[in-house]
């Protein structure tokens, strides 16, 4: 179906000036809708109850072009002027301009309703424009169309990364006009949807190899921004007074309802997805699958159960919502994110997946440490013990880990399951290697639920300090299956977090309670992990041989097969003179010399650093910092909107347990600024680099980079710092009340923020285009200027900006109402 195109509105020569419908991008859908542009002119008079402003015109109307591709030469300051000017800039095709006149008339229309709506609208269809999607005669992106290049024969070449990001905002202002629109008016809410799947289309096209883990990122994301809306609306509904009766808040709850359904429905998408691949895998024969294929056929179905249970919430959230039942419509859109997360998990690699649950447990460990400590008396306290410290939050803690748990070990069984000799061609090798650490594997995780089971039934019964060995045999457990997996690199890791924890038996801090441990257990202990380190370097010597022949094989000439050789003799060398120094180590402390100990672990430790600086890059260490925080922002975000009467006894350890997780993300942040500021100082010192990486003087800018990016990550450490500060207070409070985390929540955002731009420091523009697709036209694209990063607006800061323009709309109405309601009206007629 199309659209009669109808005249340009434009600012009339009567009395008052006219605001024509928004350039309505609208059509049937088959596959992909084909819009066109409409637009009717309205009556001459303004909205009711708006301020009605002059134009700057002509007597006769000249003032305005009346011709398509000519813009206004009078200024025009006023809402309506500006939304008029962006009219004349959008037919001139001058999309970038009337997007900046319609966000200008957007943020100041003021109490005017339906320029506000036609506003975000018309702003939405001008970004999308931009990327060339929604001009008359092209719709969305052919499939023969290459991701970031525009249907148009005269559209230049654009980055999909820009293109997917553009189309983001577009998104954003089309969900505002939803909110706004008139009755029966359901032009926004389908256009939300086409550029909704405009976004996928290119990102399916931008992902080709992960399409489903791809699709879950973004719904995700998506999810966790609308989670937030609906808690933000929340608190603008506290805010007037209205959480009995939301009425006046009709329209953004229809709104939220109406991006709940966009959402559920890309969930049924997914699923579609996971089901068509794993009917395609199960097509072989259960033996003659390789075991990738026979444990992607088990997360694949894992996946699929919690996404439909997500689509089941995001089905009762829209249901909530629609009938403005703000808190219960949290709690669903809350518990799919949750969901969605758990769909994912499903997805990762199983090592990943085990390394975060051995972080889970750490934690648990020290909290039933503390508990026990307390129960015994080994601390005392003034006062009472911590009221958020008790045995049946552990226990809850210590079930969900051995859920997950549980879960990884039904993969390795479902791998043990293939034979290995039964599949013909492919890295035999390789499959016979991950079928035998499954087999190892198994074992070692049903020890480790054991352990876990043990831990909750004395918990349960109020013993913390009989569940302490347990948690510490299940994380022992955990740690050896991880080992059985790991490559150059998390081997590498392994052995110096090991090391890290040696040099501190070794060398307590003032502030360590030294009757903690006695010096024969320190002795033991520090034997142990001396150990599990040998034995970690002596396997690194074999995968060292291999990671390098492999290496070299790939490269094609011979400076760079040089280069990798050189790269891995150097490795090999740190890696000998870490063993050496382990030994040394292991002979100190048998002969009690503390001294000679603690020189030979500080030495050891610092072979293991520069061996991991060859493996590792600090941007690596960043976005797991980024992905770590975003998570304890949803958590904080649940308990923000929860109360502690709702959750009762379980609220303050929550609070308790996120105020931990941050205080540990604001350590890792300070670390990582002082990293990047050494890296900074390094590329910018003239002396030649000595540890076998490329030389700074191949970018002028890398130190330059270094520091901005060492600044961006100190400053989303003060974030976080102050975050932790807000949420330790608030688990002492919410013993008695249900604190206020939304401070904790504003600077979590603005630290992840932070993080973002310091990754974008990290990795330049010039190799995320490499470490992308290739380009379609690289010629036009290398021509083609790129924005500057001062010019790209995030979705986070849209979102941002969208949401300061809706709290100055709430202040305006507070306002008026303060000053209209209060005031007797006396009649004197």
């Amino acid at each position: 179906m199309s659209i009669r195109e109808a005249p340009r509105p434009r600012v009339g020569a009567g009395p008052s000036h006219r605001i024509g419908r928004g350039l309505a991008l609208i059509g049937a859908t088959v596959a992909l809708v084909v819009p066109s542009l409409g637009a009717v002119a309205e009556d001459e008079s303004g909205p009711a109850g708006a301020a009605t402003e002059e134009a700057v015109v002509d007597a006769d109307g000249s003032g305005v072009a009346e011709q398509a591709g000519t813009v206004p030469e009078v200024p025009q300051t006023t809402a309506r002027g500006r939304y008029n000017l962006g009219l004349g800039h959008f037919d001139a095709g001058d999309y970038e301009a009337a997007a900046a006149d319609f966000l200008a008339s957007r943020d100041d229309a003021g109490p005017d309703p339906e320029l506000r709506y036609r506003a975000a609208f018309n702003l939405g269809l001008s970004l999308a424009a931009q990327v060339g999607f929604g001009s008359v005669g092209n719709g969305g992106p052919a499939a023969e169309t290459a991701a970031g290049q525009p249907d148009g024969s005269e559209g230049e070449a654009q980055s999909p990364e820009h293109v997917i990001e553009t189309l983001r905002q577009s998104a954003a202002w089309f969900n505002d006009a939803v909110r706004l629109a008139p009755p029966e008016d359901d032009d926004a809410r389908i256009n939300l949807e086409l550029v909704s799947k405009w976004i996928l289309q290119l990102a399916d096209q931008l992902n080709q190899g992960d399409r489903l883990q791809a699709r879950l990122d973004r719904l995700i994301d998506d999810q966790r921004g609308l989670r937030d809306q609906v808690r933000r609306l929340l608190m603008d509904i506290a805010a007037e007074g209205a959480a009995t009766e939301p009425v006046g808040f009709t329209t953004e709850f229809e709104a939220l309802a109406s991006r709940e359904r966009v959402l559920m429905a890309e969930v049924g998408d997914v699923i579609d997805l996971a089901t068509e691949e794993r009917l395609h895998i199960e097509q072989t024969p259960p033996e003659q699958r390789p075991p990738e294929q026979q444990s992607r056929v088990h997360q694949l179905a894992r996946a699929t159960d919690y996404l439909e249970r997500a689509r089941q919430s995001l089905d009762d959230a829209r249901r909530r919502l629609r009938r403005l039942e703000g808190e219960r419509g949290h709690r669903r859109t809350d518990a799919a994110l949750a969901e969605l997360k758990r769909a994912r998990e499903q997805l990762q690699d199983p090592v990943t997946v085990l390394k975060a649950v051995a972080r889970d447990e750490q934690e648990l460990i020290a909290h039933t440490g503390a508990l026990a400590a307390f129960s015994d008396g080994t601390i005392s306290l003034e006062g009472e013990i911590p009221g958020w410290l008790t045995d049946k939050h552990l226990a809850e803690r210590q079930e969900a880990i051995g859920v997950r748990t549980g879960g990884v070990l039904s993969r390795f069984e479902a791998v043990m399951a293939t034979d290995p000799a039964a599949v013909s061609g492919g890295d035999e090798a390789g499959m016979r290697r991950a079928v035998e650490a499954a087999e190892e594997a198994v074992p070692m995780l049903g020890e480790g639920l054991a352990a876990m089971r043990a831990a909750i039934t004395a918990l349960e019964s109020g013993n913390a300090a009989a569940a302490l060995p347990e948690q510490n045999r299940a994380i022992a457990a955990i740690a050896q299956a991880i080992e059985l997996f790991a490559d150059v690199k998390s081997l590498i890791e392994l052995a110096y977090g090991t090391q890290q924890g040696i040099v501190g038996l070794l060398t307590p801090g003032e502030d360590e309670d030294q009757g903690a441990l006695s010096a024969d257990e320190r002795e033991a202990v520090a034997g142990r992990l001396i150990a599990d380190n040998q034995r970690r370097l002596e396997r690194l010597k074999g995968l060292l041989e291999e990671e390098a022949a492999a290496a070299t094989a790939e490269e094609q000439d011979a400076q760079s097969r040089s280069a990798v050789e050189s790269r891995f003799e150097l490795a090999e060398s740190l890696r000998a003179r870490a063993g050496d120094g382990l030994a040394n180590l292991a002979s100190s402390v048998d002969d009690g010399a503390v001294d000679d100990a603690r020189a030979n672990a500080a030495q050891t430790l610092a072979h293991l650093e520069e061996l991991r600086r060859l493996f590792f890059s600090i941007v690596e260490h960043v976005a797991a910092l980024l992905a770590d925080q975003v998570e304890t922002h949803d958590r904080t975000a649940t308990l923000q909107a929860e109360s502690s009467a709702a959750m009762g006894d379980e609220f303050a350890p929550a609070v308790a347990a996120v105020a931990e997780r941050q205080s540990r993300h604001a350590q890792v942040g300070d670390a990582l600024a002082a990293a990047l500021a050494q890296q900074a100082d390094a590329a910018t010192a003239p002396a030649p680099n000595a540890t076998g990486t490329p030389a700074a003087s191949a970018d002028p800018a890398a130190g330059e980079r270094l520091a901005k990016a060492a600044d961006e990550v100190r400053k989303a450490g003060g974030r976080m710092l102050s975050a932790a500060t807000i949420l330790g207070d608030g688990a002492v409070r919410a013993t008695t009340m249900s604190p206020d985390l939304e401070p904790a929540l504003t600077d979590q955002l603005a630290a992840m923020e932070h993080l973002e731009n310091a990754l974008q420091e990290l990795v330049p523009p010039q190799q995320r285009q490499q470490q992308g697709e290739e380009p379609q036209q690289g010629d036009a694209q290398q021509a083609r200027p790129q924005p500057g990063e001062d010019e790209q607006m995030s979705q986070r800061q849209a979102l941002k900006r969208l949401q300061a323009i809706r709290d100055r709309e709430a202040e305006r109405q507070r306002r008026r109402d303060g000053q209209t309601s209060p005031e007797p009206v006396e009649k004197d007629w």
